[in-house]
């Protein structure tokens, strides 16, 4: 008789504290299970990286400390929030967040440890509608913002970021209307900024280039990508 062999349960319940926090979304002890909306690896200072997390259910960011072999080692001091965040980036001298909600972006400290620390500036859009998507130069100098100027118009905001986290308003791009701008990227050089329209009249991939001076940015180039949402450049 050939007995059945058991297989092992990929949903089987997490044995320590941080992975108990990892799954939840929250440090131990906290309550609800949050569906997570975004994550953001940030680069490792020293052997250790550190992971955080847009729980969409709550608005928080969280941080989780991770070891040489990519385990949760447990969360790290802080949180930010809770608050309409739809997305974030790490400035590359790994000393501060950049976090877009539906009303600002903020710049917030994280330090060595990658503990979430205070509010180094707060910048509030141009224009009257929240963020739907960011990106920032490779050198970090400067940060690409979509908003919605109205229901039929959509502009990307350009600000200048100093190695500090101060933002600085430089100017702005309007798209017009039928533009539906779910994401941004600029390629390894910094040289160009790319988005998807999402519009019904020009379905595609639009790029511009970038003033590397004034990182303002120029006339717009369309490869026809249909259905493009999200975009990512390999470097």
């Amino acid at each position: 008789m050939t007995m059945p062999v058991a297989r092992p349960d990929s949903r089987a319940s997490p044995t320590t504290d941080s992975e108990r926090s990892l799954r939840s979304g929250y440090p131990s002890g906290r309550p609800r299970s949050p569906t997570i909306k975004s994550l953001l690896l940030a680069p490792p200072a020293t052997l250790t990286q550190f992971i955080y997390v847009l729980a969409s259910s709550s608005g928080d960011v969280l941080g989780y400390a991770l070891d040489g072999a990519g385990a949760p080692t447990g969360a790290v001091p802080g949180a930010f929030g809770p608050s309409a965040v739809v997305n974030m980036v790490q400035h590359p001298n790994g000393t501060f967040l950049i976090i877009a909600s539906n009303l600002d972006v903020k710049t917030v400290a994280t330090a060595g440890t990658g503990a979430i620390g205070a509010t180094l500036d707060t910048d509030v859009y141009s224009t009257v509608g929240g963020a739907n998507a960011l990106a920032l130069t490779p050198n970090g100098q400067f940060l690409y913002v979509v908003t919605d100027s109205g229901p039929a118009s959509t502009d990307i905001d350009v600000l200048s970021v100093t190695a500090a986290g101060v933002m600085t308003f430089v100017s702005s791009v309007n798209l017009g209307g039928g533009y539906n701008v779910s994401d941004l990227a600029i390629d390894p050089t910094g040289q160009f900024l790319f988005y998807p329209t999402g519009s019904v009249l020009s379905n595609g991939v639009e790029f511009r280039p970038i003033d590397p001076t004034t990182g303002a940015l120029g006339a717009a180039t369309l490869i026809a990508l249909p259905g493009a949402a999200r975009l990512e450049i390999l470097p």
